[in-house]
């Protein structure tokens, strides 16, 4: 598992068949359902195992939960796309915590009061990686995943 902290945004890989996921949101507590159902149904477009999905699903959910609750102003975007093997689900939202630090302390500590969340993402992704843009904050999760048996 390795958490980046990039100064750029990754450039994109083409898609495989399943088109990538875009879904805007309000970064509203009640929007969150929602966002889960849109991934939830685009994971389901291609078989793969139900571990999996479910993880990528905690992951997303967790994702969510901390631009909204984090928010600054604006939409939260959620997008999800295939890479080969991998599936990566990023979340941007404008912050209102213009840094990385807070995000990188609680993954460093699992002791500390609140911010478990990110420790379950990084157990349950190969690659999570973490951008800003000025007050705007992409966090992109990478999972290998496997067809059903």
């Amino acid at each position: 598992m390795t958490i980046r902290l990039l100064g750029h945004i990754p450039r994109l890989v083409a898609p495989t068949s399943n088109p990538p996921l875009l879904h805007r949101f309000a970064p509203h507590v009640a929007e969150l359902p929602i966002a889960r159902r849109a991934l939830r149904e685009w994971l389901e477009r291609t078989p793969r195992e139900t571990e999996a999905t479910q993880e990528l699903l905690i992951v997303a959910t967790e994702l969510c939960t901390n631009a909204v609750r984090h928010a600054a102003s604006g939409l939260v975007t959620l997008r999800a796309w295939e890479e080969g093997k991998e599936v990566v689900v990023e979340i941007e939202a404008m912050d209102n915590v213009p840094e990385t630090s807070t995000v990188v302390r609680s993954l460093d500590d699992p002791y500390e009061e609140g911010g478990r969340g990110m420790l379950i993402v990084q157990s349950l992704c190969d690659d999570l990686s973490i951008v800003m843009r000025g007050r705007v904050r992409f966090v992109r999760c990478r999972k290998r995943v496997a067809l059903p048996a």
